[in-house]
């Protein structure tokens, strides 16, 4: 287990019910960053980095599951990333679901859900490959660089949104950008308590525009609206 992970125990993703909380309806060991797809039916999860060592069975890559039962539909796997240094951007990656649930970001890369085939690979620019897809359906967003899904060009830089996370807005285009806060060994606190930023930012979808910036003076783990996007929390 890397050193960033070594304060945690081995990841485990699993499913409840929200009338049955008392057992996960299943589970799924090595993996982690879950998502839903939009239609509710299906997840997608990463692999561990150390899943070698902890499961040399289990899955690779990136892998699909069916809500209902846990049963692996698909797996999403570039050979060409595979062993140590495959140019991966670690656990600092997620995946994420186009708008109409046809396409899969996942670690900087481009995923045809259907066929499980390649799309496109994204160059590298940074060692953060959180990404997602602008609602408009034609940009994703990894780390602070914004991409053209229509030609795959480089459309922008955005420095607000590095190393950050994002909510967006469904009902109006903007999107609420933050810094989640994360635990460091006693001995890091002092270093790296002042690098925690403390500011929730409003962009806006269309030119990433800054709108808005708020200091809460506290850390931010996460944000989220409310189902009439009329709250912030």
């Amino acid at each position: 287990m890397n050193a960033r992970m070594a304060n945690y125990v081995p990841s485990k993703v699993g499913l409840w019910s929200l009338n049955h909380m008392e057992q996960a309806r299943w589970t799924l060991s090595s993996m982690r960053s879950p998502r839903f797809n939009h239609g509710g039916d299906r997840v997608v999860a990463l692999a561990c980095e150390d899943v070698d060592a902890l499961e040399p069975t289990g899955c690779r890559g990136t892998a699909m599951y069916d809500v209902q039962s846990g049963a692996m539909l698909a797996q999403f796997e570039d050979p060409s990333r595979g062993g140590e240094g495959g140019n991966t951007y670690g656990d600092s990656s997620n995946c994420s679901f186009s708008p109409w649930d046809t396409t899969l970001l996942s670690d900087g890369l481009l995923w045809d859900v259907r066929s499980t085939k390649l799309v496109h690979k994204f160059d590298k620019l940074s060692n953060v490959g959180y990404g997602v897809f602008n609602p408009s359906g034609n940009e994703v967003i990894i780390n602070s660089a914004v991409w053209d899904l229509r030609t795959f060009k480089l459309l922008r830089v955005v420095p607000a949104l590095e190393s950050s996370r994002i909510q967006f807005c469904h009902t109006r285009p903007l999107m609420y950008v933050y810094s989640p806060f994360e635990p460091v060994a006693a001995k890091e606190t002092s270093k790296k308590l002042a690098k925690n930023r403390t500011w929730l930012r409003v962009l806006d979808t269309r030119d990433y525009k800054d709108v808005s910036t708020v200091d809460i003076e506290r850390p931010i783990y996460d944000v989220a609206l409310n189902a009439q996007e009329t709250a912030l929390g």
